[in-house]
């Protein structure tokens, strides 16, 4: 596929993901351990749209990942590891 269609097709995406239901109102009945996980750059999910989620959720824990944008697990596996190997035991 060439360029202008990949850039096509990722803005297709992007417009499904906007368009998705606002589930933001049932954050407060988790009773689950929850992590939310951001990266300290991410444009896509911004930082303040993550602690708006930790303060709905009542007992999660907010981490976030210093110079990591929205693919986390992609830009920088071991950190990310590193806070899910510190959140799991706190599950128990």
């Amino acid at each position: 596929m060439h360029l202008l269609g990949q850039a096509i097709e990722h803005a297709l995406e992007i417009r499904a993901v906007a368009d998705r239901d606002d589930f933001s109102a049932h954050l407060s009945q988790l009773e689950v351990p929850t992590l939310v996980l951001v990266g300290e750059q991410d444009r896509a999910t911004p930082v303040g749209c993550s602690r708006k989620i930790h303060a709905a959720v009542e007992g999660s824990t907010l981490a976030v990942l210093p110079g990591i944008g929205h693919l986390s697990a992609f830009e920088d596996p071991p950190q990310v590891l590193a806070r899910l190997k510190a959140f799991l035991p706190t599950c128990v």
